[in-house]
């Protein structure tokens, strides 16, 4: 016969090959997974580099043309022609393209495509996980709140269909609460194994270059790198653990959600849909359909379907092969994700709204008896029955009752005296009026006072153990998030070393002083400012942050301590031997220059060429939107355009460190928003450190990777902006970040209890402290209303509003204090109103009265 090799005149691709398998992939890989490509090309791009596997000029090249890419190809237009096998391979062409076949083929070194799918798989997973954990935190805790909101409102429940015992929603809400934080818990156990790194295992057993796969973990945000190369490219227990978990936490939801079902329906109805959730029927007037509750039921069991499949596909896939864990099945799972979503928003906004019929919660407990169990048990205890006698005299007292149609509390003590008389021979010491409080919902719930049960007290408990747990679960998140973003500006500033060759400065302050003769202005403070950070230093007049920044600039000495910039000490060094550029309040540029010659001006002693210096000049320009005016005189400029030129006169000499003293302070307010936004972009796209000194916490916030609080010569807190927003260290931090100011009002914290006015807040997780406290809490946080939950309340007499469009901020006097509260937008109180405003638990943040130091949050 002959060799089928030697005749074989095919070509690939074959056409049907093509439409049913190849051309799905690469829908699915630019559909689902571009930013995982880029990511980790730049990531590979970083290591090869730093490992000297890349020489620089490589490296920068390849960084250029990736971006080139990014800017010149739309991933949604592209169609599947067949030229290349796949979406990576399409890459690698216009990468080749761009830089030649040898270079362009030198970023897969010591990589392969089994390595990049796991890792473009996982990145995948992780990106849908930090959404689907999100919207869980928040249906749990908006589960907390209404268990609190309810957790005195009566409902019936039932075993094995029919009307058990009386308990409180709050009380049922709970239980809810309880198997969501588990299976969050479960998702976070997931995502440990999501979060190590399969980049590096090559094909199967790594490779003989000396790469760092810590490295590519920590510039993708993995937590650190899956250990055993095989495991990287074959193990897929990071998906089954995975939708293993998604389809524990829809089994388990839809149950709740089919309660809801069946108490909303006629004959039981103790649930009350609001109209904004209820659809009307075509044809019967009389309808109220809770069709949310149906899309609930049905979006739940998709999802936990959806999550299964992806197990069944796992089923018996060999070890060695990863054909079964490819796009496309990656895609049928995050349909999953997509149906989770829904649920868990759906679900959050129904618990919100939904409210019990108190009405037809009394009329199913007279009709159905249910509170006969506490009878039994009060004859145990009053009468010293056994509980079998007890049982089967309130047997006979519920039977009585329902067959007379009566009502337990009203009718049931009759049938309750024979009875007993009947099983003990001598009558009961309980009279009427004992009988109807015994049998009555109120007195069940009350004395089940043990761990775990409705009453009040252990209820109370419970939720200020869960809201324990939310502010727990919610913490790793952040951290979980806080890392990733970081490892993003970590990855960004790695390529901008790349791609402009440029020094970077690391600056450290080592206990820096500076007195002016015997009076000290800065305290001995120490700070780190990172390679490409962008930090900000806020504080009053006289805090000290412009004689900080002077000092880094070498305007002004150093009477104590060190500066170190690049890892050297240059105390004693000149401004201009620093590599540092300065941008003043006042742009201080020249009106007889043009824009050009001003932002060449810092060239004009440097042994650069003539074209070269023009070429800076160029450069500069189109980086700040200033190429059309370079030939013009400032006189000709805006003042955002001016302050770009000084910007630019300080880019061209190409610094380690750009230093900011108020640069906006000049400008009117949309100029200063417009500046803030652009000095932000030039960060992102040059990667240099800038160290920036305001007072205006907007801009901090809104442009630091890292704020630093000084007052009156000390750091007081350094941290990201959320860290200052969320966490103060202090009272002076909590009221200087956040605008408007946080509201400050006096209280107490005694045996564990919280009080204000000498109303005592109840319901909140507490910090171990005894005394007085200061209470803060932000305006967006106090909520002009009535409460909805545990937290702080309180009423007042609004003295102004300022209506902002999408809100009104309401100054009140309540008691002693002033505080500002948020109203929405089309609510705008009268001068002189009564209104009452609600801060939730989780929103208060408590103070030391004498330090002013944190003590936590409530």
């Amino acid at each position: 016969m002959t060799d089928p090799r030697s005749s074989d005149q095919s070509v690939f691709p074959d056409p049907v090959y093509k439409e049913t398998v190849l051309a799905p992939l690469f829908d699915g890989a630019k559909d689902h997974h571009v930013e995982g490509f880029k990511a980790i090309d730049r990531a590979h791009l970083v290591m090869l580099t730093e490992t000297g596997i890349l020489d620089a000029a490589q490296a920068r090249d390849i960084a250029v043309a990736l971006d080139s890419i990014d800017a010149e190809i739309e991933p949604s237009k592209l169609v599947y022609t067949g030229e290349v096998e796949d979406f990576f391979f399409l890459i690698e062409k216009e990468l080749k393209k761009r830089v030649g076949p040898d270079l362009g083929g030198r970023l897969h070194t010591a990589r392969s495509r089994n390595d990049i799918d796991h890792t473009l798989f996982k990145l995948g997973l992780r990106e849908r996980l930090n959404v689907l954990i999100e919207k869980a935190l928040k249906l749990h805790a908006t589960l907390i709140d209404a268990a609190e909101r309810e957790k005195d409102t009566l409902i019936v429940a039932y075993t094995h269909g029919q009307p058990a015992q009386p308990t409180t929603f709050g009380h049922y809400l709970s239980a809810i609460v309880e198997f969501v934080g588990r299976d969050i818990e479960r998702l976070f156990e997931a995502y440990r194994i999501v979060e190590l790194s399969p980049m590096g295992a090559a094909a199967i057993t790594t490779t003989g270059f000396p790469t760092d796969r810590a490295r590519v973990a920590e510039l993708l945000g993995f937590a650190a790198p899956l250990q055993n190369s095989y495991s990287c490219i074959a193990g897929v227990d990071y998906i089954t653990s995975t939708y293993s978990a998604l389809e524990l936490m829809f089994l388990h939801l839809g149950r709740p959600i089919q309660d809801f079902q069946v108490w909303t329906s006629f004959e039981v109805g103790q649930i009350y849909v609001p109209n904004s959730l209820v659809q009307i029927s075509s044809i019967m007037p009389q309808k109220r359909n809770p069709v949310p509750i149906e899309h609930l039921r049905h979006l739940a069991s998709q999802t936990a379907g959806r999550a299964h499949s992806m197990l069944t596909v796992m089923h018996n896939t060999p070890f060695t092969d990863m054909n079964d864990s490819e796009g496309e099945t990656q895609a049928m799972g995050y349909q999953a994700f997509a149906s989770a979503y829904r649920v868990l928003d759906l679900l959050a906004a129904l618990v919100q709204q939904i409210r019990i019929d108190p009405k037809r919660v009394r009329d199913n407990i007279s009709r159905s008896c249910i509170t006969i169990t506490e009878l039994a048990d009060s004859l145990v205890r009053r009468e010293g029955l056994s509980f079998r006698e007890g049982h089967e005299i309130a047997a006979s007292v519920a039977k009585a009752v329902v067959a007379m149609g009566g009502d337990l509390v009203s009718d049931g003590y009759a049938p309750f005296t024979a009875a007993f008389e009947k099983a003990t021979g001598r009558r009961s010491a309980l009279d009427e009026t004992s009988f109807a409080e015994i049998v009555s919902p109120e007195y069940f719930v009350s004395v089940r006072t043990r761990f775990g049960g409705p009453a009040p007290e252990p209820l109370n408990a419970a939720i200020a153990g869960y809201r324990h747990d939310a502010e727990r679960l919610a913490d790793i998140n952040g951290k979980i998030l806080r890392r990733q973003a970081d490892a993003a500006r970590h990855a960004e500033r790695a390529l901008w070393r790349i791609e402009g060759n440029r020094l970077m400065a690391k600056i450290e302050l080592q206990k820096l002083v500076k007195e002016y003769g015997k009076t000290r202005a800065v305290h001995g403070i120490d700070l780190t400012i990172e390679d490409g950070e962008f930090v900000v230093f806020v504080g009053p007049s006289g805090c000290g942050k412009s004689t900080t920044l002077r000092m880094i600039a070498g305007l002004e000495d150093i009477s104590g301590g060190n500066l170190l910039i690049g890892g050297e000490v240059v105390n004693q060094r000149e401004p201009k031997q620093r590599n540092i550029a300065m941008v003043f309040q006042n742009y201080a540029i020249y009106p007889h220059m043009t824009v050009g010659q001003n932002i060449g001006f810092g060239l004009y002693t440097s042994k650069l060429s003539k074209a070269e210096k023009q070429k800076r000049i160029e450069e500069t320009g189109k980086i700040l939107g200033l190429e059309k005016l370079l030939d013009r005189r400032p006189a000709a400029l805006s003042g955002g355009q001016r302050q770009r030129v000084a910007i630019g006169r300080a880019m061209v000499r190409d610094p380690a460190a750009f230093l900011f003293d108020e640069p906006l302070s000049n400008l009117d307010a949309q100029l200063r928003s417009q500046m803030r936004m652009e000095i932000k972009s030039l960060h992102r796209r040059l990667g240099t450190t800038i160290v920036y000194v305001t007072h205006d916490q907007v801009e901090a916030m809104t442009m630091a990777d890292k704020i630093v609080v000084m007052r009156d010569g000390n750091i007081l807190q350094v941290g990201s902006p959320t860290d200052l927003y969320e966490n103060p260290v202090d009272v002076f931090t909590a009221r200087f970040i956040g605008s408007p100011s946080m509201n400050m009002v006096e209280g107490t914290i005694s045996g564990g209890n919280l009080s204000v006015d000498g109303a005592t807040i109840s319901g909140l997780a507490l910090p171990a402290h005894e005394g007085k406290a200061l209470i803060g809490v932000r305006p967006h946080d106090l909520v002009v209303g009535e409460a909805t939950g545990a937290g702080l309340s309180a009423s007042g007499t609004v003295e102004a509003v300022e209506p902002l469009g999408s809100e009104t901020l309401v100054h009140l006097n309540v008691g002693k204090a002033q505080v500002i509260a948020t109203a929405p937008g089309r609510v705008v109180p009268a001068i002189g109103s009564t209104v009452s405003v609600h801060a939730g638990a989780g929103s208060l943040y408590l103070f030391d009265a004498v330090s002013e130091k944190a003590l936590g949050r409530a």
